[in-house]
């Protein structure tokens, strides 16, 4: 029987932006065509791609700072996803979970953590890889790039 976890990839994964750059940053063209690629438009931020095997992992914005929209504060964790109404998305147990950013440039330095309750645990990222946790359960996530 194949194992299944749930990640809610907090996201499932709270996207926490910190791209404080004094200008935008655009997908290779001007600021107009990267407005429709990439999940980056004038109002927001763009947003990571989070696949796991096949599927897609959906996204949520959260708090973040991004050139000239400035900062943005969101409340964070179950409460933000509860409030968007997201549902959890399931990966198989220790299943390669890659994010990307469909922009350029691309972030330098990208961290992910684990949220359990008021906790945050930081989770080993390479090349833009993590690994889901081997353990049943629901997990929420949140990524930092800058």
């Amino acid at each position: 029987m194949n194992k299944k976890i749930i990640a809610m990839i907090c996201i499932a994964f709270i996207a926490v932006l910190g791209g404080c750059s004094e200008k935008p940053a655009t997908l290779g063209g001007d600021f107009e065509t990267s407005a429709v690629l990439g999940g980056y438009s004038e109002q927001s931020p763009p947003l990571p791609k989070v696949i796991s095997d096949e599927t897609e992992v959906p996204v949520v914005q959260s708090s973040y700072c991004w050139g000239k929209l400035g900062c943005a504060d969101y409340v964070g964790g179950s409460t933000l996803l509860k409030k968007k109404m997201l549902a959890p998305t399931l990966v198989n147990a220790g299943a390669d979970i890659k994010i990307s950013f469909a922009y350029k440039p691309a972030p330098s330095k990208m961290y992910v953590q684990r949220f359990l309750e008021d906790n945050a645990i930081d989770v080993p990222l390479k090349d833009g890889h993590f690994d889901a946790p081997k353990e049943r359960g629901l997990y929420y996530y949140g990524i930092s790039a800058f």
